[in-house]
């Protein structure tokens, strides 16, 4: 996996990733304010050993000062040492809440002769009482727990005595959220990459291309999923150039251009076969194609429902012989596109797609249109689409993202080249934009109102009414009504020339310029 990889799946899993981080962060803030607070007393002891005062005595004091240094050390934190610390400070300084014994740690590096006290307790003047008391009360425990005679007196004095805490050392309220953020989104992260690799479900055109290994004709986003035809209602959005590229793609499928039939499917149901059926139809039916589209789902019809033709009478009838091609065909509208609705839903319908009448009724409709496109019911379910699918040139499989499982697309695409179908490529539908490297460079379309100015501009440019236009849609460059007439382009001597260059684009408009220009 690569950077970007990563980068997408933590844009995809911002969800769970930040809802662990803030349960951890919220579980540290919790535990900060129910732990109660704690406050630590310092001092700091030297040991001194034998008064003697030669050369070589001195050295002896010294090693015996270390080493009882440490001996003490260990004795101080032993109970007896707290409970004799804590008795006299009770007495001193006291009386105390009786709610348990201190905590009492005591270090010596064994290197010089000093003890550091350290005592923590929830009440602050409890623990300096105690931290100061220990030099009275530890040279008497020493010498009760040790039974042999001691050559030199041991003394112990106070360097550092204990001061008030002005603060409890525990707990640290920021260091429990900076451990709450690092371990929630350590977990976070976890949580989101484990997440992203048991969850089978395909997420953009690249997870589909891999699963397949079929190229992706086109990448169809959830822009205006609500409109079912939008190659016809609204040709300048997304969705309608992202059919109008599966039916460009389509063209460099076969070495005669468009393929003659398609059949367009999916895994299992939902996924949009029917809208790109449809949609593709249309598209085609724009280059100038007559294009039949049949609905040949007999268990689940929705072509009819999608342009709102009559379903009753249609596919099934010619199949059954109580009708022909030409009495179920029912023209779109004003468009090429002849509509084979499914008609009555029979009780045996894998076994009328897989009929004899069938193949002949596909052979008669790539006879008379130029493209046969066929909507067939989802692969997995029911064996209706393979029946068909061997009779066609090509087959389409459509894969909804987010739903279809890696899986079913897979055994999908099997049970298609298991058939000896032509599966030329898949549609990845409901494509999130912003997550699919695809629209990384999406082409900016006109606005809508943006095409409206635009068309009511070209109506009224060759009118009279051309100085009525309104400024907010007049182009850049445009005259206004009180200026010369004198201002605008002069078209009048364009029927005596002669402007056929001008039809063959750039290179013979420039031709036809230098003509006219001997200069150049």
């Amino acid at each position: 996996m690569e950077l970007i990889d990563y980068v997408r799946i933590i844009r995809r899993r911002w969800a769970l990733i930040t809802v662990v981080l803030i349960a951890c962060m919220a579980g540290s803030f919790g535990a900060t304010k129910l732990q109660t607070p704690r406050y630590a007393a310092t001092t700091r002891l030297l040991v001194s050993g034998s008064s003697s005062v030669s050369a070589i005595d001195e050295i002896s004091r010294r090693q015996l000062a270390i080493q009882r240094a440490t001996s003490f050390a260990q004795i101080a934190s032993t109970a007896p040492a707290v409970k004799a610390a804590y008795d006299a400070a009770n007495a001193a300084a006291g009386p105390f809440s009786k709610s348990g014994y201190p905590s009492l740690s005591a270090d010596a590096d064994g290197t010089d002769p000093f003890i550091v006290i350290r005592v923590t307790d929830t009440d602050k003047r409890r623990a300096q009482a105690v931290a100061n008391s220990v030099v009275s009360t530890l040279p008497r425990v020493v010498s009760r727990l040790d039974q042999a005679p001691s050559a030199t007196p041991e003394e112990l004095s106070t360097l550092e005595p204990a001061g008030l805490p002005g603060g409890p050392y525990s707990p640290n309220p920021k260091r429990n959220l900076l451990i709450g953020f690092v371990v929630g989104l350590a977990l976070g992260l976890g949580s989101g990459f484990v997440r992203e690799a048991l969850d089978r479900r395909l997420r953009d055109s690249e997870d589909v291309e891999q699963a397949t290994g079929v190229s992706v004709l086109g990448v169809v986003p959830t822009e205006m999923s609500e409109v079912r035809i939008p190659v016809q209602t609204h040709p300048m959005s997304l969705r309608a150039e992202a059919y109008r590229k599966v039916r460009t793609n389509l063209t460099f499928t076969t070495g005669h251009g468009i393929p003659k039939s398609i059949l367009v499917t999916s895994a299992i149901s939902g996924e949009g076969k029917t809208t790109l059926a449809t949609n593709l139809a249309l598209a085609c039916e724009k280059t100038g194609q007559t294009v039949a589209l049949v609905d040949a789902d007999l268990r689940r019809p929705m072509v009819a429902d999608c342009l709102g033709l009559d379903s009753r009478i249609g596919l099934t009838n010619v199949l059954a012989g109580a009708a022909t091609l030409q009495d179920v065909a029912q023209r779109y509208g004003d468009t090429r596109v002849d509509v084979i609705a499914c008609g009555p839903i029979p009780a045996n319908p894998s076994e009328l797609l897989g009929s004899e009448r069938m193949t002949y009724l596909l052979d008669e409709l790539q006879h008379r249109y130029d493209v046969v496109i066929i909507d067939a019911p989802p692969v997995l379910p029911v064996a209706d689409a393979l029946v068909v699918a061997v009779h066609v040139e090509a087959v389409v499989l459509v894969a909804k993202v987010g739903d279809t499982t890696v899986d079913r697309l897979r055994r999908a695409k099997d049970a298609i080249l298991k058939v000896q179908g032509n599966l030329v490529g898949v549609v990845p539908n409901a494509v999130v934009q912003r997550e699919d490297s695809a629209y990384a460079y999406a082409y900016r379309y006109r606005s809508r109102k943006d095409q409206d100015s635009l068309k009511l501009y070209t109506k009224q440019a060759r009118t009279p009414e051309f100085d009525e236009l309104p400024d907010e849609i007049r182009p850049a460059g445009a005259p206004k009504a009180d200026a010369d007439a004198s201002a605008r382009p002069d078209f009048t001597d364009l029927e005596s020339k002669d402007v056929s260059p001008l039809r063959g684009g750039r290179g013979r408009r420039r031709a036809a310029v230098d003509a006219d220009d001997p200069t150049r």
